[in-house]
């Protein structure tokens, strides 16, 4: 659920998602975002950021069960995306891309890392990547909490652009 509710915030109709999680950038280059987030979120817990490092230790395989009705996700194994980026002809890789996903036009494809969340789960932190040129994309870290049962953004950090 806090991933569909950070698919949904892109507002596309059909979104191409990285079946493996990354890992985090997550780190002392980053003790300012996270001094930031403390500031803009008075209940962020700083111990998110431990718990992100450390849940991103090991990929996972997201599986199917978005729940957004609005939106198609289209799950893309590491080995397609290998054997769609397999050039260094970067042009003719996503003209590969697109023909194998037509309906993302020019929306390229997200990944996600792995989630952490506070011990009651009711926060969650977790960042992401999206690609979607030759040399076009961005990073961006979220940070969600719960309420009435949905997963909120709270607030959005961007990390990189290219």
């Amino acid at each position: 659920n806090v991933y569909s509710a950070v698919v949904k915030s892109y507002n596309d109709e059909y979104v191409v998602v990285a079946q493996k999680t990354t890992g985090t950038t997550i780190s002392c280059l980053y003790c300012s975002l996270i001094d930031q987030l403390v500031e803009d979120n008075p209940g962020f817990e700083p111990e998110m950021a431990t718990t992100l490092v450390e849940v991103n230790q090991n990929p996972l395989y997201l599986d199917e069960s978005f729940n957004i009705s609005s939106v198609q996700v289209v799950l893309v194994s590491e080995d397609q995306l290998n054997y769609i980026f397999d050039d260094n002809n970067s042009e003719k890789d996503w003209k590969q891309f697109r023909n194998a996903f037509p309906s993302s036009q020019n929306n390229g494809y997200i990944k996600f890392s792995s989630v952490a969340y506070n011990s009651d789960k009711t926060k969650a932190l977790l960042e992401t990547s999206k690609s979607y040129c030759s040399f076009c994309g961005e990073g961006r870290l979220y940070y969600l909490e719960k309420e009435n049962g949905l997963w909120i953004i709270k607030k959005t950090y961007e990390t990189w652009i290219t």
